[in-house]
């Protein structure tokens, strides 16, 4: 997808960050899994790093980076010996800390013993993985979801959605919203494109990050917000990104407009020394935070005076008003004629031939 396909005056700004002030980092503590999605693109499924190892990345990372959040995936997370340590010990340097997760331990764990020490270490986001592309799933999507996301929301612990849009799930992200958002601690979805992991066309049938921007637009009524070129082309979008409110009972929703999101993470990063990426907002501040922002729509953006507002209506005076992001996110790509790289301003960073981390500039609010 290229920038001139969005709709013309959105305001819409390339998201980039010098290298050394990229505010997240990925780190994977194992590849082991107890599953295999449609597109795994993870090999060699055998390796697990020690404690020792993986605090040394964290710290690694941390030296590199002006960071802000570390997200720990794998593979399958939940499956080290030592992931409660490992959250404690990205918390004690004073970052988000997310963990992306295919939530089965949770599910399988009828004491939440694990859920409970994660917490309590501090996880700040919890990553749901679940799709089609998953065997144990299969056609109960909606149940695994419920069930997981009732357990989570219970915990008071913020959670969102990541899934893969395959052809025969696409255009579905309007509905995915507008049906969790009567969860109050679920604040999203993070959705990338299916590729095949090995590059074979015939494998996967391709999916459009352009038709997804029209579904979103037709159905929720939102533009971006922000987006993310192609390390390659600064017109390229590689990650495409939504901040909005959604009122929770009627479906409405109200994006916040760019040129007010540039001048929060201005504000942020003089504030907090370092860029914004995944701060978790209140719940019970919804309304508040919401007439705020509206005001400061109304006086940012003009001809957006009656979108904020209109969400009020049926919102139980502002308690049904949510906070959230979509994030549309092309997998990295090899052109095999020219060879070159593309992928959304990403750093690949390798210590004595070990991966030490993925580095993105991928916001999520």
């Amino acid at each position: 997808m290229r920038v001139d396909e969005i709709r013309a005056r959105t305001g819409l700004r390339p998201l980039k960050f010098p290298a050394g002030e990229t505010p997240h980092a990925t780190i994977e503590p194992n590849r082991t899994c107890n599953i295999r999605c449609r597109l795994c693109y993870t090999l060699d499924r055998a390796s697990v790093k020690s404690l020792g190892e993986v605090k040394m990345e964290i710290d690694l990372a941390s030296q590199k980076r002006n960071l802000e959040t570390i997200t720990l995936l794998g593979g399958e997370p939940t499956l080290h010996p030592d992931l409660v340590e490992i959250v404690s010990h990205v918390k004690a340097k004073k970052l988000v800390c997310q963990l992306l997760t295919n939530g089965i331990k949770f599910l399988q764990d009828r004491d939440d013993l694990l859920l409970d020490s994660l917490i309590g270490a501090g996880v700040d986001r919890i990553l749901c993985h679940i799709d089609i592309g998953q065997e144990h799933v299969h056609k109960n999507i909606e149940e695994t979801c419920d069930t997981l996301f009732s357990k989570l929301e219970n915990k008071r612990v913020h959670f969102s959605l990541s899934m893969t849009i395959y052809d025969d799930n696409k255009g579905t992200i309007p509905v995915i919203i507008k049906r969790y958002s009567r969860y109050r601690f679920f604040d999203g979805v993070l959705a990338i494109l299916a590729r095949d992991p090995k590059g074979q066309a015939s494998a996967v049938r391709k999916c459009e990050m352009t038709d997804e921007y029209t579904i979103i637009k037709a159905q929720l009524g939102i533009e971006p917000t922000a987006y993310i070129p192609s390390n390659l082309d600064d017109s390229r979008v590689n990650w495409l990104v939504y901040h909005y409110y959604i009122n929770a009972q009627t479906g409405k929703a109200s994006r916040i407009p760019p040129i007010l999101d540039r001048a929060f993470r201005r504000i942020y990063r003089l504030r907090n020394g370092r860029h914004f990426f995944a701060m978790s907002p209140n719940p019970t501040w919804g309304a508040l935070d919401f007439l705020t922002t509206g005001v400061a729509s109304i006086m940012t953006e003009s001809g957006h005076v009656a979108s904020p507002f209109a969400l009020l209506k049926d919102s139980s005076r502002g308690s049904s008003i949510r906070l959230q992001y979509i994030i549309i996110q092309n997998p990295p790509e090899l052109t095999a004629r020219e060879i070159r790289f593309s992928s959304a301003f990403t750093v690949q960073m390798r210590r004595s031939g070990m991966d030490v981390s993925r580095l993105s500039a991928s916001p999520i609010s």
